[in-house]
Order: C-alpha cells, then structure tokens, then sequence
C-alpha cells in the first residue's frame, strides 16, 4: 500500500513522534510505500527521519513553506491517509477525495476536551463527562496563547471537529479508556480500533541477563514532561512522607521544572532530588538500570502510557495512579502497584512497600518483563495495523 503519514511534528519530540516514526520505518520494512507529511522539524535528529522515508512540508499541519494538503495528496495517491495528532485539520481531511481512506490516531484528550487535559482545572480530578456548554464552568473559555496571554475561545471549532472526526473512515486508539471517550462523544464504536502503540524496537538496550535486579537499584524514576498533568508535584510530595530515603532520579523538561525545583527545596529534598532534564531515548537505559522503581502519578489521564512499557521492558515494576489507560498494562500486584487517583497517603505507602521489599520488587519486575514480551511484540502490532489499514482502503 502507499501509506501518507500526517503529524505536526517530524523528528524526535515525544511519544507521538517516536511512534510515527516507528511505524513508518516498520511499514517501509515491510514492503509498503510509506510518506510522512509533517508541519515542523523539532531540530532532533530531522537528518535520520530524511534517511529513513521521505518527508514532505505541509502548510495546513504548520510549514512555513511547502505543499498543501490537496496538493500532496494529489502528487502522490496514496491509497491511506493516517493522522496523528491531527485534530485542527481532521475537517479539511474529511473533505479530501472521497475514494481515499482517512484514518486518524486519537492520540491525546485534545478532540473531545476544550482544555486538553481531560481532567478539572480546581480539582485536578479525571473528567469523565463528553464535551459540552459544562465545560464553560471549567474554565474552558479561556484559552493561553503561545506567549502566554490569556483569550477567550469558542467550543464551535472543537465541535467541529468532532463532528467531522466522526465521519472519518476510522479512528485509532491506545487503550479502553480513549475508546469510551470517544464513544461517549457520539463516535461509532464499530468505526475505532484499539492498538497499543508498541516500540519497534524493545527499549531494553542491554541483554535481559545484564539489567540487574530491581532490588539493587537505589532511586526513584520519574520520566515525563515537567507539566501540571504529568503530577511529579505529587511525588515529590509524597516521597517528602516516605519511611525510606531513596534518590529521586527527574528525567524530563517542562514549564513547571522552576517550581518543582522551588518546591523541592520547601519539602526539604534537596539532597535527594535530582532534574535531569529532556533525555534522548538512547540514553534513557542507564536511568531505567539505576531504578528500583518508576513513578507515574500523573493527574492527565494517560491515554496509553509508553513510559510504563519502558519500564516493563527494564524489568522494574511500575507505581501509578489508577487513571486513564494505565490499566491497560499495568496488572495490579503482578507487574506493578496501582492506588488511587491522587491519593499521595497510598502513593507514599507503595513507594515504602517498594523500597523496603526486595522479594517484592523483583518478583513485579521478573513478570512485568515477562508480561511486555508476551504482550507487547512490534511484528504483531504492524500485522495487525496494515490489516485495519487494508480493510479501511479495500472498503
């Protein structure tokens, strides 16, 4: 097939654009003829996405120069159009040439939520409700521009979109979470798929037998963007509560890395605190090898979570809150430990459990690695997603 690829972004950023660029590898690899057309270079390494398919500007997906949708289109007849994290064009995909199949990856809450981040601005809690005039009392008028003014905004583009969303040949989704989102926004459920985004590549970067134990690692991982949603706030709380003083290894960058540092100092953890800043994935391994334990307490429902699959991947169980499509993975008592959503009292006490247990850890590392290469293999996941591209181009 000859497959167009769509993102905002080409080169390395973050999880979306690993995975675009995963699969356009893997689908090139595997005989199909695969194009990405991207609004921007992130400047991390562009050179080795030039080297691996072809990649072409796109002026509606943010290119300051280059072709137009229709026009891109029209050059290269592609038989599939897949999107990622596409929503403010996914209108103007719908209006493309009606024989061409138009699948797109919801990747985030950005299609079905005014603020982003599906969960509420005073509470900080999961919001479960679809998109509606309620999310007015949510704040979800006001909007923060790119250089940090403050505006109002309408919910009629976001309808819109949705609206045109739902006429799509099919959307993508990560967990079971997403799905029901999308459901309970009036998406046909027949229309969405669901299909984690494995890694093409395992990110165990050395042999199994050279990762170590878990019970030998001495620090705590956070691996993340240093934003409100990602809730590092909320570790650091509640290590600053733990019986057992373990490093606390940040890696990551963010907007709220200056008041995670601030309130650091205020919890008295300077000692022990340690922001690595953004990381490159070739690099991420020794982090993962130093861990006892990796930390997503995140109040931003996690539409899938790939850090967790690193982490499984590493052999080191994982402790999370119990929101979004962390399910999906993570198998409460098996593989890692679950507690509630932004309950820092449990999230310490895991954390205890963790650190002063070593059976424990290496008994939820030993099966989170096992239940990864069981579960969460690259080959089955392309197969299956050239399958749902191949129905949605023969249909």
């Amino acid at each position: 097939m000859r497959i167009l690829l769509l993102s905002p972004k080409g080169g390395f950023f973050g999880g979306v654009e690993q995975h675009v660029f995963d699969i356009a590898v893997g689908l090139n690899e595997a005989g199909h003829d695969c194009h990405l057309g991207f609004g921007e270079w992130t400047g991390r390494s562009d050179d080795v996405w030039q080297h691996r398919f072809p990649c072409h500007p796109v002026r509606e997906l943010g290119a300051a120069s280059g072709s137009t949708l229709d026009e891109l289109v029209e050059r290269l007849a592609p038989e599939v159009v897949y999107g990622h994290k596409i929503e403010p064009v996914i209108p103007q995909l719908v209006e493309l040439n009606r024989k061409l199949d138009r699948w797109a990856m919801i990747h985030d809450h950005d299609l079905v939520c005014p603020r982003r981040h599906k969960y509420f601005a005073w509470t900080g809690r999961v919001c479960h409700r679809p998109m509606s005039a309620f999310c007015l009392l949510d704040g979800a008028s006001v909007q923060k521009s790119a250089d940090g003014r403050l505006a109002l905004q309408s919910l009629r583009p976001k309808l819109r979109r949705l609206r045109a969303a739902r006429r799509l040949g099919g959307l993508v989704v990560a967990s079971r979470f997403m799905r029901d989102q999308l459901v309970e926004n009036g998406c046909d459920p027949r229309r969405i798929k669901r299909l984690a985004p494995v890694p093409r590549r395992p990110p165990q970067i050395l042999a199994e037998g050279d990762l170590g134990s878990p019970s030998d690692g001495t620090e705590i991982l956070f691996v993340g963007q240093l934003i409100r949603g990602k809730g590092c706030d909320l570790l650091l709380r509640a290590v600053s509560r733990a019986a057992t003083a373990l490093t606390v290894r940040v890696v990551g960058d963010g907007n709220a890395r200056s008041k995670l540092q601030v309130l650091a100092r205020r919890l008295g953890l300077d000692e022990w605190v340690r922001f690595e800043g953004w990381v490159d994935n070739a690099s991420l391994g020794k982090f993962y090898r130093r861990a006892r334990m990796v930390v997503m307490p995140g109040r931003w429902p996690e539409p899938f979570g790939l850090v967790g699959l690193e982490s499984m991947a590493h052999r080191r169980p994982v402790v999370a809150f119990d929101v979004g499509g962390v399910r999906d993975w993570l198998d409460d008592g098996k593989t890692g430990l679950l507690v509630g959503e932004q309950d820092i009292e449990a999230l310490t006490s895991a954390i205890d459990r963790l650190a002063s247990d070593d059976e424990l850890v290496t008994r939820l590392g030993k099966e989170a690695c096992r239940s990864y290469h069981r579960r969460f293999r690259f080959e089955p996941y392309l197969r299956r997603l050239v399958d749902v591209l191949r129905e949605g181009a023969g249909r």
